[in-house]
C-alpha cells in the first residue's frame, strides 16, 4: 500500500513545482501583472535553485544506492574472482557490517558539530577509497572493505539528515518519498546490471566501473556543497 501513496505524493509535489515554475515563467513575460519585476525574478531564481539542488541530491543518493545494492549482492563473487577462497571471502565480507555500525556510532557522537553535508562527503569519500583500493589490487582488502562499510553506514544517515537540513521539516515525508523513487528503482536494477558486468567485463572491470561511479559521486557531492553555499547566498527559504 505504501508504493501507490508514495507515487501519488511524488506526483502532487511535482505538479506543484511545475505549476510554480510555469507561473513564474508567465509572470516574467507579463509587463502588466502589477508585481515588482525584482520580486518575480527572485522567486524564479529560488525555484530554479531548488530544482537544481534537488536533482543533484537525488542523483547523488541514487548512485550511492546503486553501488550499495550491487556490491551487497556480488561482493563474494568479486572477491573469489580475485583469488580469495570462499571461507576467506565470507570472513572479509563480514567486515562490512561492523564497519557500518562503527561509522554510525562515531557519527552519532559528533553529529551536532557539523552540517549533514559533511556526513555525505565522508560517506562518498570512504566508498570511493574502498572500491578504488579493491580495484587497484592493493593487498589491503580488509581495510578497503572497512572503508567501504563505513561509507555505506554514513550514507544511511546522510540519506535522512541531509534532505532535512537542506529543505526543512515542512513536506519532509513527501520529499523523502520523491527521493526514494529513483533510488529504489536503481537498487532493483543494480544486481542485474552487476551480473551483466561480471559476465562481460569480469571482476576487475566491474570494480573499475564501481570505482568510477564512486569517484564521480565524490565530484557530484562537491558540486552539491557549492550549490548549498550558493543557495544560502540567494535565499534560505524553500518554496512550498
Amino acid at each position: 500500500m505504501r508504493e501507490p501513496r508514495t507515487l501519488i505524493l511524488v506526483m502532487i509535489v511535482m505538479v506543484l513545482l511545475g505549476t510554480a515554475s510555469a507561473v513564474t515563467f508567465f509572470l516574467q513575460r507579463r509587463t502588466d501583472s502589477g508585481l515588482d519585476p525584482a520580486m518575480v525574478e527572485s522567486f524564479r531564481t529560488r525555484i530554479r535553485a531548488w530544482w537544481i539542488l534537488l536533482t543533484v541530491l537525488a542523483v547523488a543518493l541514487t548512485l550511492a544506492a546503486t553501488i550499495s545494492s550491487l556490491v551487497s549482492v556480488h561482493l563474494l563473487t568479486i572477491l573469489r574472482a580475485n583469488g580469495v577462497t570462499l571461507a576467506v571471502a565470507v570472513a572479509l565480507g563480514a567486515l562490512v557490517g561492523p564497519a557500518q555500525v562503527a561509522a554510525r556510532t562515531v557519527e552519532t557522537a559528533i553529529a551536532r558539530r557539523h552540517h549533514p553535508i559533511g556526513t555525505k562527503i565522508a560517506s562518498v569519500s570512504f566508498v570511493a577509497l574502498g572500491l578504488s583500493a579493491l580495484w587497484a589490487g592493493l593487498p589491503l582488502i580488509p581495510i578497503a572493505l572497512a572503508c567501504y562499510g563505513a561509507g555505506i553506514g554514513l550514507e544511511s544517515i546522510a540519506r535522512g539528515t541531509l534532505p532535512l537540513a537542506l529543505f526543512g521539516a515542512t513536506g519532509y515525508a513527501t520529499l523523502m518519498g520523491r527521493l526514494a523513487v529513483p533510488s529504489l528503482l536503481a537498487q532493483a536494477a543494480a544486481p542485474w546490471i552487476g551480473a551483466i558486468l561480471l559476465e562481460r567485463a569480469g571482476a576487475s572491470g566491474t570494480l573499475a566501473v564501481l570505482a568510477s561511479i564512486a569517484l564521480f559521486n565524490v565530484a557530484l557531492t562537491g558540486g552539491l556543497v557549492w550549490l548549498v553555499h550558493r543557495r544560502r547566498a540567494i535565499a534560505p527559504s524553500v518554496p512550498g
